[in-house]
């Protein structure tokens, strides 16, 4: 049988179809949509979760020179995502490996979430459908020095001096990408000599800067940044804090840590919330704690980092506004005293944690609060967004059973919920009072016994929480058990101290109606009366209390009254007529 090209190809055309469409789709995305700088930014990320010896920082710095590189050259320099990369190169330069990870691992992912906020939802979406291939990406050499031979062409042939200025600014950058350090300062030198004036020479005069600073020539770097300072100010606020951060990290780099520290205060407290005022507060606080002993200043600069991460405010918006946020300032203190007292705990954990834990709090209490509020769909948000953050969150698990309680069709996935916030922390208050009300909603009475009894036994801390008793009585009338019942109504009525106690007054006296113990039911109904004169069901219960020991005229006022607060309760109607019959027939 002969080979049939159009037969085969028929026959497969759909795996053909895939298999190209996946190689025009790698090809297309590598060579013209891929971030070359954001990979190895994730890259470095990961490395930062293995970091065991100094030689591992090294790997890191290999991969943030392409990222690096691209932001010191671009025209439109961002402050924040330069100060967030040259950062986290100078934290990775330490021996120290033990002692810069979590520093490094805050500086990258602030920069990433940057640099993706900027990449748009489809291209993101194309960046993890990618990832699984990521591999380190390196400067193009060959292709910058091909260019750098097209500019100097260009040179060699304008007269334009705005052209030519431009010319010599890009090929200054193109050798800063080489490491040619030496031919870069010379294009930036010629490009400012061209007109001093124009934002081009501002940036040369940058980029110069920073090309002494990287060479050690600290001096001639310290010049041009303190200048640069000064003449950015009235136009380019980005390059303004940029330079400013680069004279604290040039003092730095001379050994000459508090006009380091100095410096880096005065460009936190000089300007508005951004990454920049975030690293400038750390730095000022790694450097006083660190480099000069200064634990009154480390505690300073790092209660402000703090407050700055958890308020997105400035610190000096911080002060005017103390009472922001209740007990934020106390939790700062309490932080930044931890940090003084360790010989290296990195501030970054630590406000992570603090900040994880405030958040944590913060969304577990409005949690609770929509669900006071009956808005059971929205709190089930509130509460899934906690247990993404504290997976062992068990009060936010107990939270969730009760915020699906309320809702139809989740019966299961609020038990479920309601027995993983047990299993996380049997002993909790909350937990405890919740577990046993969704076990008795379902009516599991005997699970939510055998809770409740666990929890009481022998060894155990005392508890004093009227709604336990309250809801573990609850169970024990769903379990036929009315003495217990009425027990547990007893302990709950004894602890209660909110205005509330009339349920448990009315289900107490529930409790000895079934037992026929009227007296005891007709006291305790009488107290849940007292409590709320309109309370619609004790009013009710009253009245069959006295209708079963033959107080008909009791009785009657009662029922009589039920009517006035509803007309239609059918069940009050039914004791009336039979009471009213009772007196006629009998002359009662």
């Amino acid at each position: 049988m002969s080979f049939s090209f159009f037969l085969f190809f028929r026959r497969y055309y759909k795996i053909f179809a895939v298999l190209i469409f996946t190689f025009l789709f790698f090809f297309v995305y590598n060579n013209f949509l891929v971030d070359r700088s954001l990979v190895n930014l994730k890259l470095a990320l990961a490395e930062t979760y293995q970091i065991n010896e100094a030689g591992d920082l090294q790997r890191i710095q290999s991969l943030l020179k392409l990222p690096l590189m691209e932001q010191i050259t671009r025209r439109d320099v961002s402050a924040q995502d330069l100060v967030l990369l040259e950062t986290a190169n100078k934290a990775a330069s330490s021996e120290s490996y033990d002692k810069q990870a979590s520093d490094i691992r805050f500086y990258l992912k602030t920069a990433i979430e940057n640099q993706e906020s900027k990449r748009g939802e489809f291209l993101k979406l194309l960046d993890k459908l990618n990832k699984r291939i990521y591999k380190p990406m390196s400067l193009p050499k060959e292709k910058l020095r091909a260019q750098a031979r097209s500019l100097l062409n260009r040179i060699h042939s304008t007269k334009d001096t705005s052209l030519l200025q431009s010319a010599y600014y890009d090929l200054g950058n193109i050798y800063i990408q080489l490491s040619a350090y030496s031919q870069a300062e010379e294009a930036f030198l010629k490009a400012i000599e061209l007109n001093s004036d124009t934002d081009i020479a501002l940036k040369s005069r940058f980029n110069l800067a920073w090309v002494y600073k990287t060479i050690g020539q600290n001096d001639k770097a310290l010049k041009y940044f303190e200048e640069l300072s000064v003449q950015a100010k009235q136009k380019d606020m980005e390059l303004l804090k940029s330079s400013e951060f680069q004279v604290a990290d040039t003092f730095y780099r001379k050994g000459d840590f508090e006009k380091s520290r100095d410096k880096y205060a005065e460009l936190a407290y000089d300007h508005n919330m951004d990454d920049t005022v975030l690293v400038a507060l750390l730095e000022a606080g790694n450097t006083s704690l660190y480099k000069l002993d200064d634990l009154v200043a480390a505690r300073k600069y790092y209660n402000d980092f703090y407050l700055c991460r958890l308020t997105g405010l400035p610190p000096q918006a911080n002060k005017e506004k103390a009472e922001i946020i209740p007990g934020v300032r106390k939790s700062a203190s309490e932080l930044t005293n931890q940090l003084a007292r360790s010989s290296y705990t990195s501030a970054v954990d630590l406000t992570d944690k603090r900040l994880s834990s405030f958040k944590v709090n913060s969304l577990r209490k409005k949690g609770f609060s929509l669900l006071r509020s009956k808005r059971y769909v929205e709190a089930e948000e509130f509460f899934r967004k906690v247990i993404e953050i504290a997976p062992k969150d068990a009060r936010s698990y107990s939270g969730l059973s009760l915020a699906l309680l309320w809702q139809e069709d989740k019966k299961a996935e609020s038990l479920e919920n309601a027995a993983q916030a047990y299993v996380l922390a049997p002993q909790d208050r909350i937990v405890l009072i919740n577990t046993l009300f969704v076990y008795s909603h379902y009516h599991f009475a005997s699970k939510a016994i055998e809770v409740g009894e666990n929890a009481l036994k022998p060894g155990q801390l005392p508890i004093e929480w009227p709604e336990f008793y309250y809801n573990l009585a609850y169970a024990y009338i769903i379990n036929s058990n009315m003495d217990k019942a009425a027990i547990n109504f007893v302990k709950s009525i004894a602890l209660a101290l909110d205005p509330d106690i009339k349920k448990a007054y009315n289900n107490l006296g529930c409790a000895y109606l079934l037992l026929k113990n009227y007296k005891m039911a007709i006291a305790n109904l009488e107290e849940a009366v007292q409590e709320d004169p309109k309370y619609l069901n004790s009013i009710f219960n009253l009245g069959v209390a006295y209708y079963m020991i033959d107080d008909l005229a009791n009785a009657k006022e009662q029922f009589s009254s039920v009517l006035k607060l509803n007309p239609a309760h059918e069940e009050a109607m039914d004791y009336l007529e039979k009471i009213i019959y009772l007196q006629s027939r009998y002359n009662l």
